[in-house]
């Protein structure tokens, strides 16, 4: 399933470029030996089938060879933001036995997860990420290759948070290899395909629309070594891109205004599939990415739970709130209150059934609570053509720099500070991330806002920290 593609891959294309970082590379019968040596050196190390292992890393080679030595260990995935603060980590269902991580992410690792000398979860750091090699505490060991079954849990994931705190839900083996599957026989995806990796793989847009796109064709992945805060490496970006004669480049659209705002160009012509995921493209941006680069971008729609669900593959792309047919594979419909389809053009709740789609939330053990058809969300509608335009989510979020934030955490922050009586936040426009989080408040006593937003820095990671405070005498009421 998931980790046997990898050695599958390997087996039908062993020399042919599997991984390129900077001035590293592997082939795939390299990686797959590298993952086969660290999955050895983590069962040396006691980890087994059904162990919860967190990653803990930026973009790297170290990330990829950690992700599926994990995997072909039997145990479960857990990829955490390298960004997220003490308290700020969500909550596990059950316990941690080890950490990945790396130098230069190992304090912050430590201090988000709380995790002392006297800790039970085994912290194993990487000195080299660039070259997934030389770890600390664990030695290279090959072993048997054994892949586990199709229902075995791979990754604990967590929800976006969009309607609220995040969840954890499990993702198995054999769903995670459904979505490889829809993706690579939609998008047309072969061992011809270069594709470009930026976005984030601890996110599931870039660990499935880039890692799995790779390892499910033999295409190559090319990582940007440095790629946060995007906007600094545009030029970087648009180099690699022509250098790299890449392919196929998903990306999120900070990343697509990033290239449109930079003073570098490029020749992009072998560009043959760009798309945007993670929240929604403006309008703005797909023009001006359409008159810069003349290639259009194409929005993909998913979700945590069930990874991509369509993608807008028209030639040029449609832009605007167009998501395209569904993948192969899903299905997906509008519906009303009692789930009844509704006609073409009139807009409803997003459902859809698929084989990618997550069994349910998770307690302490996988729970069935999704049923037949999953309801997104989402809001939207369908064309005559089948083709989904997405009109909004139900519930409202503020997305800062690709990172949903809920609105209701950061008015409940503010509101613990003495001094604050009432306060509501809103998303505004940004021209560096987006959307600024814009903050409300009815104070008990004099305050000002240098006060409240310094208070906020030691209770909120920078991306859900609003950019500025209004006061105002009262909040509107309904």
């Amino acid at each position: 399933m998931l980790v046997k593609q990898l050695f599958d891959t390997a087996e039908q294309y062993p020399q042919q470029l599997a991984l390129r970082c900077g001035e590293q590379s592997w082939t795939w019968s390299a990686l797959a030996a590298q993952v086969q040596d660290l999955a050895g050196g983590l069962a040396a190390a006691g980890i087994h089938a059904g162990d919860h292992v967190v990653l803990w890393m930026t973009n790297s080679p170290a990330f990829i060879v950690s992700y599926y030595a994990v995997l072909l260990r039997g145990a479960v995935v857990v990829p955490l933001n390298p960004a997220l603060q003490r308290g700020d980590v969500p909550q596990f269902t059950m316990p941690l036995k080890a950490v990945l991580t790396t130098q230069t992410s190992q304090a912050a690792c430590r201090q988000a997860l709380q995790l002392d000398d006297n800790s039970e979860v085994a912290c194993f750091v990487c000195r080299r990420p660039e070259l997934a090699d030389d770890w600390e505490n664990l030695p290279s060991h090959a072993i048997e290759a054994e892949f586990p079954p199709a229902h075995a849990p791979a990754i604990l994931h967590f929800s976006s948070g969009s309607t609220g705190t995040p969840k954890p839900l499990y993702r198995t083996h054999g769903q995670c290899f459904a979505e490889l599957q829809h993706f690579r026989a939609t998008c047309y995806v072969t061992v011809q395909d270069r594709i470009f990796c930026a976005v984030p793989l601890f996110h599931a847009h870039g660990m499935a629309n880039a890692l799995w796109a790779a390892v499910g064709s033999g295409a190559a992945l090319i990582l940007m070594p440095k790629s946060q805060p995007f906007s600094l490496y545009s030029a970087h970006a648009l180099q690699c891109l022509a250098q790299e004669k890449i392919t196929l480049f998903p990306a999120v659209p900070l990343m697509l205004q990033a290239l449109v705002d930079s003073k570098a160009t490029a020749d992009l012509s072998q560009l043959r599939l760009c798309f945007s995921a993670g929240s929604a493209l403006s309008t703005e941006t797909f023009e001006a990415f359409q008159r810069k680069f003349a290639v259009s971008i194409h929005q993909l729609y998913g979700c945590t739970e069930a990874g991509s669900i369509s993608i807008d593959l028209t030639e040029p792309a449609v832009g605007g709130s167009c998501a395209g047919q569904a993948m192969q594979g899903v299905q997906l419909k509008i519906c009303d209150e009692q789930w009844d389809s509704v006609a073409s053009g009139v807009v409803g709740d997003i459902a859809i059934q698929s084989p990618a789609l997550a069994t349910g939330y998770a307690d302490d053990t996988l729970v069935n609570n999704f049923g037949d058809w999953f309801l997104t969300g989402d809001r939207g509608y369908l064309d005559q053509a089948g083709r989904l335009f997405l009109v909004g989510r139900k519930a409202f979020m503020i997305v800062v720099a690709g990172n949903k934030v809920d609105s209701y955490e950061v008015e409940a922050s503010l509101m613990k500070h003495p001094q604050v009586l009432e306060a509501a936040v809103i998303g505004v426009p940004d021209a560096a991330s987006g959307q600024a989080i814009k903050a409300f408040v009815v104070t008990r006593s004099p305050c000002d806002q240098a006060t409240l937003l310094q208070y906020c820095q030691t209770q909120l990671p920078a991306f859900k920290r609003p950019k500025s405070i209004e006061f105002v005498a009262a909040l509107p009421k309904n």
